[in-house]
């Protein structure tokens, strides 16, 4: 027997069939952004920023609404060449007592309860999907919310108006009124931005702080000159430029205040005018305003395979159309040739073949002095040992791997690790690290590696030489090596 009761959709909503299911779905949608270094705009439009650097809840549910699924949005911010300020570095998605996470550091993947996998990843028991689309990572749910990172510093979270009121966080509370946003988690009214959101932080990392509380300062009237040119941010508020057709939709002049103070603290980097520009080229895109072409070999040059161009695709690509070229194994995705252990015993290696066949190897488990476990992310064979650090301390002096201080203050060029490869699957690569020094001062430190070498001259803000050419760094960009064969002076 059937039995019925009399129900209606909530303000904000209508019924209507979705994939051949009959629900309320919502009218509306509500965007919050942070960008930059970084520069937040709550639901209801408020503007505002903050640099702090623990984690904080960028958006959550916050009310008892039984009808509403309980889920939290968190960032954690990094400083990136300038401590006065910070960049959105991870974003978090919790509900249904899973976790999601986009990464700076693991650009295109998602780390699912601490597994870091391929996209796109579809959860087995929840309607959680996790997709790439464009440069950003789109991790989407069955009740409307939508969580995306562009895995640098541009993060959204997009709330159906189902949740209207119902939530809090650095984002606001979505009810329609920017008044109300600076509202602490104690229910004050805040003081400032930094006393704001340091109220919303919820857990810390090592040194950590709420932001920056002396040397704060933004553009001169000069630098806001030169910065307001087209070589730099005059790009936004161009009338016949390539973004002059989004104008009337949304207004650029506080991304072009946004993209000035950016640029300004980063003494006019390409990157930040890029990220800053970027941001609304997004903003516009997600209104469905087809923007003209901005990046140019000039300004903001695409970087792209040489057999590939870059270019907006609409309608979109299909979700799963990366999932066409690799292997699925117990519902996660590979990229074709990834080789990965199936499971925590380390005793079977697979490796993703042609036509999406996973081919698999029984292995004798992991090396002497490596064990089988979760590290960074990855299931593999690991060192037992933590890795060391050597360090430079300055004038001379020096600190090994194994702790013992040591010193050498002349003028000369003075190898600090040299490291010979090891087995070519999953041994150490040659590697050769060196420093010259006049007097005790550094004055260069080279990288040889993977016949490459890259030297970072003293002096040089964000410039390197790579084989005798020249090269910008971008913001926030590193390498990480690993070593495990050392020679003096690091030990």
């Amino acid at each position: 027997m059937v039995v019925c009761e009399e129900a209606r959709c909530k303000s904000g909503e209508v019924c209507a069939v979705v994939e051949g299911v009959r629900r309320c779905v919502a009218t509306n949608r509500s965007i919050c952004v942070a960008t930059g270094d970084p520069h937040y705009t709550t639901f209801d439009g408020h503007r505002y920023d903050f640099m702090g650097t623990c984690v904080y809840l960028l958006a959550g549910l916050c009310s008892p609404d039984p009808t509403l699924v309980p889920f939290n949005v968190t960032v954690e911010n990094n400083h990136r060449g300038d401590n006065r300020v910070s960049f959105t570095k991870v974003v978090t998605l919790e509900v249904f007592n899973v976790s999601l996470s986009l990464s700076q550091e693991h650009p295109k993947k998602v780390k699912v309860d601490g597994i870091l996998l391929d996209l796109p990843f579809s959860h087995p028991h929840h309607e959680l999907r996790v997709s790439l689309r464009g440069v950003h990572g789109f991790i989407t749910t069955a009740f409307g919310v939508t969580v995306t990172f562009d895995w640098h510093s541009y993060a959204r979270v997009i709330l159906p108006s189902t949740f209207a009121g119902a939530v809090c966080g650095l984002c606001g509370n979505a009810n329609g009124d920017p008044h109300d946003d600076f509202v602490t988690r104690q229910g004050n009214p805040a003081h400032n931005d930094t006393h704001f959101g340091d109220s919303w932080k919820v857990s810390e990392v090592p040194g950590c702080s709420p932001g920056c509380t002396e040397g704060c300062q933004g553009c001169s009237n000069t630098q806001r000159r030169t910065y307001r040119g087209d070589k730099h941010c005059g790009v936004l508020v161009k009338k016949r430029g390539p973004l002059a057709t989004c104008h009337e939709v949304i207004d650029p002049a506080p991304f072009l205040e946004d993209c000035l103070f950016d640029t300004c603290l980063f003494d006019g980097h390409h990157d930040a005018v890029c990220q800053a520009v970027g941001a609304y080229v997004s903003a516009c895109q997600s209104r469905g305003v087809a923007v003209g072409p901005w990046r140019t070999h000039a300004f903001c040059s695409p970087v792209c395979p040489p057999e590939r161009a870059l270019r907006a695709v609409w309608p979109p690509l299909p979700p799963d159309l990366p999932g066409r070229c690799g292997c699925t194994l117990e519902g996660r995705y590979y990229p074709r040739g990834a080789q990965f252990y199936p499971s925590p015993s380390c005793t079977q290696r697979c490796v993703c073949s042609r036509g999406g066949h996973v081919e698999c190897e029984s292995t004798p488990g992991c090396p002497p002095g490596q064990e089988c476990g979760v590290r960074d992310g990855v299931l593999g064979c690991h060192p037992r040992s933590t890795c060391g650090q050597c360090q430079l301390l300055g004038r001379g002096i020096y600190s090994t791997f194994g702790g013992q201080l040591g010193g050498f203050k002349g003028s000369c060029t003075l190898p600090l690790l040299e490291m010979d490869a090891g087995d070519p699957e999953e041994g150490p690569q040659p590697l050769k690290v060196a420093l010259e020094q006049h007097e005790g001062e550094v004055r260069r430190v080279t990288v040889t590696a993977q016949g490459m070498t890259v030297a970072m001259d003293r002096g040089q803000r964000w410039e390197v030489t790579v084989s005798a050419g020249r090269g910008n760094l971008g913001l926030g960009g590193k390498s990480r090596w690993t070593a495990s064969a050392t020679c003096s002076p690091c030990g």
